[in-house]
């Protein structure tokens, strides 16, 4: 069973890595005007999400009492992971830390967009299979 975690664990690193990778590409492209190979992008995406996941968990486990907003622990980790997506850049990329961060940042919007797009055109199909 163990064993069945851990490369679950794996391939969902490696998936989230190649999607982290293209959303940082795209944005470094529009906000750095930087043209990211995509072995390099890969490879600062599985950091990025490698590191993001293990602090988020750490994050919500600190975090979980119920007497907490469920907001506070998201909003917390957001902000953290921004800065860790900007501290793996800056060490990957050329760029300063402001910039590198603003990179991640509009790499997760895009995300986030995409996400909320992805939603809200199956949402009568999902509402019609729950109901």
């Amino acid at each position: 069973m163990e064993g069945a975690l851990l490369i679950g664990g794996l391939i969902g690193i490696a998936v989230g890595g190649l999607m982290v990778a293209i959303l940082i590409r795209a944005a470094a492209k529009w906000v750095a005007k930087l043209d990211i190979p995509f072995g390099k992008a890969f490879g600062l995406g599985l950091g990025i999400t490698f590191l993001n996941g293990f602090l988020s968990f750490i994050i919500g486990a600190v975090l979980s009492d119920p007497s907490i907003p469920r907001w506070i622990p998201f909003a917390i980790s957001y902000l953290i992971n921004i800065g860790v997506g900007g501290w793996i850049l800056t060490a990957g990329l050329a760029l300063r830390f402001g910039k590198a961060a603003l990179v991640y940042l509009v790499s997760t919007l895009i995300g986030f967009g995409i996400t909320a797009g992805v939603f809200a055109m199956f949402w009568r199909d999902l509402a019609t299979i729950l109901h």
